[in-house]
């Protein structure tokens, strides 16, 4: 697949951040980094988390998202707030008045499929374009693994297993974009409920899914209880050889040839890219889109993408009988 284009020299563009939790530091380092994209401004409900990250990012404060929006008309806003809040900010900004023109949410999209039918019908009234923030899709170290699945080195997917911990919805999402990125076109054969962890709302999934080019692949996404250790790891098999992921460190195991009995040896291991280097990328093509029309970015991580990892999730919590 073509690599994602760095951006040049560009008209200054404005951001703008909802929600101030711990997470936005990573979208405002990017930010800060950004020859194209100003951060003007940042609100949250909590004043005193607010102020701080305001004298941090030395950008203005604002109580509510309407005065933001008001007092700074910004080409690009950043939603980071919580999972439950995203559907519904994501419509109360897109139809302002002083709407952006692209809106970025953290995952999950939404958290149910009311909210994403609602979305899918409201979205196509507005002018301000929907990207979900899944920083794998922009992370470099994960570009470069899909082009390797791609090019049939490895041979033919033959199964995988990523445990994940939190929730479903919270972090499982991760897992199911990620193999989706890797994988193409998935769908979801069976799930039950395991656990509740971090979210009495968003438990914890043991899910089958299959590939559309892989069909005889078995896929499981199983959650594990957050501590003590917050597992989240991959195990990726192939006929030639083996991708194990445990976050941002990667190893490839390639089949030894002329053994006497199948054997792998890992022939290279690197790390990700760390998050604000996949959040610069992503503002990067931000700019591209916003400046130049290019509209790469939708197609790597737009609605419509997002709307098929959600449609995963839902259908393993309908089988869930959740």
């Amino acid at each position: 697949m073509e690599a994602i284009p760095e951006t040049n020299h560009m008209k200054s563009l404005r951001a703008a951040i909802i929600g101030t939790g711990s997470f936005s530091t990573s979208h405002a380092a990017a930010l800060a980094a950004s020859p194209d994209i100003t951060l003007a401004g940042a609100c949250d409900i909590d004043p005193v988390r607010l102020a701080a990250f305001g004298k941090e990012w030395k950008c203005e404060e604002y109580a509510t998202w309407e005065k933001l929006l008001e007092h700074e008309s910004p080409d690009i806003v950043t939603i980071a707030t919580p999972d439950e809040t995203h559907a519904r900010m994501i419509k109360d900004v897109a139809s302002h008045t002083h709407a952006p023109r692209l809106i970025i949410v953290e995952k999950p999209l939404c958290m149910s499929e009311e909210e994403l039918r609602d979305l899918e019908a409201s979205i196509p009234t507005v002018k301000t374009m929907i990207v979900v923030e899944h920083s794998r899709r922009f992370n470099a170290g994960f570009m470069e693994l899909r082009t390797l699945i791609e090019s049939g080195e490895l041979g033919t997917f033959t199964g995988g297993l990523w445990h994940y911990y939190a929730g479903w919805f919270h972090v499982g999402v991760h897992a199911v974009d990620t193999l989706r990125m890797l994988l193409g076109e998935l769908q979801c054969v069976s799930a039950k409920k395991q656990s509740v962890d971090r979210y009495e709302q968003d438990p914890l999934l043991r899910a089958e899914l299959k590939s559309v080019q892989f069909p005889e692949a078995e896929i499981i996404l199983e959650g594990i209880p957050e501590h003590p250790y917050k597992i989240f790891e991959a195990e990726l098999r192939f006929s030639k050889g083996r991708i194990r992921i445990q976050w941002e460190n990667i190893a490839i195991d390639r089949a030894e040839q002329d053994t006497y009995a199948p054997a792998l040896f890992q022939s290279e291991t690197k790390k990700a890219e760390p998050i604000e280097k996949a959040l610069s990328r992503l503002y990067s093509i931000s700019a591209a889109l916003l400046s130049k029309n290019d509209t790469k970015l939708l197609d790597i991580a737009g609605f419509a993408e997002a709307r098929g990892t959600m449609d995963i999730l839902f259908e393993a919590k309908r089988l869930a009988s959740l």
